[in-house]
């Protein structure tokens, strides 16, 4: 689905639909409360946010995952959105698709080992006994099934709470006051209104980073291009063109996790030609387009570079130290 643009701000259609979110405020709390929950005895890591859509949360799993994999076998753990595959599975992309096991898998994968279950529980446990030392999970904070040994929620700055709602009033899994008291440490993704910096809890560790092009991307600027994106915010990756020094002929929003087609991805390229401005689009969006038209796009791939390297580092190191 495509985000809501009456998220982003209050009003009429909100208010109306408070009746709908305080019902899913409830039964949500409800359905946390009677879960099971399950500890394994390896450090299990929660990649997660409070609202609907993307705040960066691969990005950041796939900088964390590389950090601890230097001294450690590590496995990273995802629903699949967006596949079929219930799992658990362990991802092998030579042979899996994006309809089989979601696009996010694709990408872990090509860091480290990736499992997907739509059971969370079981899905840690097979990476466990197939001898992985830590979990790290992409999503998954607001199911209390499995026991974390730390949970990081990502705050996309510029987005924030959107309009402070709960689903489908507004963009929140959850309450925001809940959220952050279960959070362990708080990464603010971009520059913040002060807002919204109010709202966080001071006894929380705070991290700061960014999302940044690649060199692929960087090697871009000057050039016209046309670009097109079906993630959970599309407008987010517009503000990276804008950033990058390009000139934006035109964009293309799709719903999330868009599968495109052959017919589509063609009008696209032929729009492209037409200007002569090249076709770009995210990098997980390449891992949905068909085989047959991949080659008429440039992908656009994000990395994370943190404000203080040194103190995310040494707080994954506690979770060793500690003896988690």
């Amino acid at each position: 689905m495509k985000t809501p643009s009456f998220w982003h701000s209050d009003g009429f259609l909100p208010k109306l639909l408070e009746p709908l979110a305080q019902l899913y405020k409830h039964f949500s709390f409800l359905e946390r409360s009677l879960k099971s929950k399950t500890k394994i005895d390896i450090p299990v890591l929660c990649i997660g946010n409070i609202v609907s859509g993307g705040a960066g949360k691969t990005p950041i799993a796939l900088s964390i995952g590389r950090k601890l994999s230097v001294k450690h076998n590590i496995s990273f753990l995802t629903r699949g959105y967006g596949g079929n595959t219930a799992g658990p599975i362990e991802v092998n992309p030579d042979e899996h698709s994006s309809y089989e096991v979601g696009d996010e898998a694709l990408i872990l994968s090509e860091v480290g080992s990736t499992w997907v279950s739509r059971n969370r529980t079981a899905g840690a446990i097979a990476a466990k006994k197939a001898g992985f030392e830590i979990v790290i999970m992409d999503d998954g904070f607001q199911n209390t099934s499995l026991v974390k040994t730390l949970s990081f929620i990502i705050i996309d700055g510029p987005y924030g709470f959107g309009n402070g709602r709960l689903i489908p009033a507004g963009p929140l899994r959850e309450p925001i006051y809940s959220g952050l008291k279960r959070a362990d440490i708080i990464v603010l993704v971009g520059e913040a209104n002060p807002s919204i910096i109010e709202l966080l809890p001071n006894d929380k560790p705070l991290l700061r980073a960014s999302l940044v092009p690649d060199e692929i991307g960087t090697q871009l600027s000057n050039n016209h291009v046309i670009g097109f994106a079906g993630i959970g915010r599309p407008t987010k990756f517009l503000e990276t063109l804008e950033k990058m020094n390009l000139n934006i002929v035109d964009f293309f929003p799709f719903p999330d996790h868009y599968r495109f087609k052959e017919s589509e991805i063609r009008g696209l390229y032929e729009k492209a030609t037409q200007v002569d401005a090249i076709l770009v689009t995210t990098y997980k969006d390449m891992k949905r387009i068909p085989k047959s038209v991949a080659h008429l796009c440039q992908p656009i791939g994000i990395t994370v570079m943190w404000e203080d390297d040194g103190e995310i580092q040494q707080l994954l190191d506690s979770v060793f130290e500690n003896g988690q």
